[in-house]
């Protein structure tokens, strides 16, 4: 892998589809953030739009969509991990659409659905590479984009350097200094941006319409007990906190 690669580790991460699986087939609880997606996505779906969900993982979210906007919503969903993919169409066999596919690359043609959604995907992408997402998001949209992502009151780039199976109690702190290089290490990115940050970049080469939500959809929870993990995520005042990291997050949605 080279160094440029060195955040891409999903393909590795096979205990996070296992997660997401749990939550599609109803053996684990879904995701709060699914529930208030879904509930933005109800204010506008009038039971005839298509959906593609990028970032879909093992479909976890199609769950909370078919209970709370509608059984018959018809869903794809793309991922960029094969393993992923496998899950969602292990979880929904012929019920769905689902699709190996990246963010950067979207394999539709313009204006292929009537709304698109990506949640919780933006603060794990390069910065560099960041307009190029959302030129690919809003490029298949035919309507609406619908994007929850991480704020900051400034930009600030983060590396969550990977040591094991981060869902491990204790894995986290088997990290040595002999392996504390950036140049080699691999980690994953815990991105936060400025509205300002987001506004400009998403209007450089698209003339859309943004209004930004605070996401604020979810009861007081604390994960830390069940992980047995100090990074999982508990809320904190009007927040999520993850670790040291608090996590500010929003809705982006973008009207073509």
């Amino acid at each position: 892998m080279s160094q440029k690669e060195l955040w891409k580790n999903w393909d590795e991460e096979k205990h996070y589809g296992e997660l997401f699986y749990k939550r599609a087939t109803g053996q684990s609880p879904e995701m709060q953030s699914s529930g208030a997606a879904s509930r933005v996505i109800k204010e506008f779906y009038t039971g005839k739009e298509t959906l593609l969900d990028v970032g879909c993982g093992a479909g976890h979210y199609l769950k909370s969509l078919r209970n709370i906007v509608g059984q018959d919503i018809k869903y794809t969903g793309v991922d960029p991990t094969a393993y992923y993919i496998e899950l969602a169409q292990k979880a929904y066999g012929n019920t769905a659409d689902f699709k190996v596919g990246s963010i950067f690359d979207i394999p539709f043609a313009d204006n292929s659905f009537d709304i698109v959604m990506c949640n919780n995907v933006v603060m794990h992408l390069p910065p560099e590479n960041i307009k190029k997402a959302f030129d690919e998001l809003v490029r298949v949209a035919r309507k609406k984009v619908v994007v929850r992502a991480m704020f900051g009151v400034r930009n600030y780039i983060v590396r969550e350097i990977l040591t094991g199976n981060d869902l491990e109690p204790g894995s986290l702190e088997k990290i040595v200094y002999e392996d504390f290089d950036l140049t080699q290490s691999k980690f994953r990115y815990f991105n936060s941006y400025t509205q300002d940050f987001y506004e400009q970049m998403i209007h450089k080469n698209n003339k859309v319409s943004i209004e930004i939500r605070a996401d604020r959809d979810w009861k007081q929870f604390d994960n830390i007990p069940d992980a047995k993990i100090d990074t999982a995520t508990k809320t904190l005042s009007d927040f999520q906190v993850s670790g040291n990291i608090i996590l500010d997050w929003r809705f982006i949605l973008i009207d073509k």
